[in-house]
């Protein structure tokens, strides 16, 4: 389906599709700000709003449509200042009245041009079927065969041949059987495919929504991961350095390994467990002494991505 010369949507609906997307992409948003940090998080916002823009293209189109406006005017929602009035008058400007060049008014969708019995079933207002048969004369979309032998019954006069078209229409209908009209089967009505594109557009939309949201969710859980890693690390070397501070005060000199912080000596320690001369990762923080950095002890662990934590580094 070309989005460009698809059907017509109103107001109410445009506004839902617009609040849809509007409150997935808050929910990404923060989210990303929240597991990424400074600005690292920007390429990832920058992709969301391409995405969401994408996705909010698809309604614009629609609405304007139902404007009688062409679709390539969403691309003014991409200009500062004027994609402000630009929405307003999407959100309260009012729709066409009756058919315009991209199909019927939405409200009327259910209501199509052409009449079948099964529509009978359902209306039993005789205004009603007068008003239907009338508005499938204004719209030129007659029982060709019928409107042929009542004009030449009518000999040509054009009034004469409305009046015994409907007369005859409503006649037909009502004798009509269900599954049948005029011999042949009704021909399935604009309304149920503009009903199952609409249906397929939005599942296509919320498939996409909910895959780019999992990737983005994906992407920024790894980061929020990495990062809290980190954080985890520089907390490690900060307890392992002032346990050797601890040490040095109570032994008047530097450990000479870390295992020495674990054990309890002339009744002073243990400093640390074992398991906390471990980075986040698994591995053995690594332990110099003299230190190299111009302190007196070097401490330091890698993440697997090969980034350093140090003492002597902030």
């Amino acid at each position: 389906m070309n989005v460009f010369t698809a059907n017509r949507i109103g107001r109410l609906v445009y506004f839902g599709w617009m609040l849809c997307i509007c409150f997935i992409s808050a929910i990404i948003t923060v989210y990303v700000r929240e597991g990424l940090y400074g600005d690292e998080s920007s390429p990832v916002l920058v992709l969301t709003g391409i995405i969401s823009a994408g996705f909010a293209a698809f309604p614009i189109v629609k609405r304007l449509h139902d404007l009688n406006k062409s679709g390539w005017l969403w691309l003014l929602g991409l200009i500062p200042l004027v994609n402000f009035c630009f929405g307003i008058y999407l959100l309260f400007g009012k729709g066409t009245d009756g058919s315009n060049d991209y199909g019927a008014p939405p409200e009327k969708l259910l209501k199509k041009n052409r009449i079948g019995p099964s529509s009978v079933v359902h209306q039993s207002d005789e205004n009603n079927l007068y008003q239907q048969i009338y508005e499938e004369l204004e719209n030129g979309q007659v029982n060709k065969a019928l409107w042929a032998r009542v004009f030449t019954e009518s000999e040509g006069d054009e009034s004469k041949a409305k009046a015994l078209y409907i007369k005859s229409r409503v006649t037909h209908i009502r004798s009509a059987p269900k599954n049948e009209a005029y011999g042949s089967q009704p021909e399935k009505s604009t309304a149920s495919k503009e009903q199952r594109s609409n249906v397929i557009s939005l599942a296509v939309f919320g498939l996409i929504t909910i895959i780019a949201l999992g990737v983005i969710v994906g992407v920024t859980s790894t980061n929020k991961l990495g990062s809290g890693n980190e954080v985890v690390a520089h907390a490690i070397l900060k307890a392992i350095e002032s346990a050797i501070q601890n040490y040095e005060m109570d032994n008047l000199r530097l450990p000479d390994s870390l295992n020495d912080l674990t054990i309890q000596k002339e009744g002073h320690g243990p400093y640390l467990k074992p398991s906390e001369l471990t980075d986040p990762w698994g591995w053995p923080v690594i332990y110099a002494k003299p230190g190299s950095h111009g302190i007196g002890f070097d401490l330091s662990c890698k993440s697997p991505e090969g980034k350093e934590f140090n003492n002597w580094r902030e």
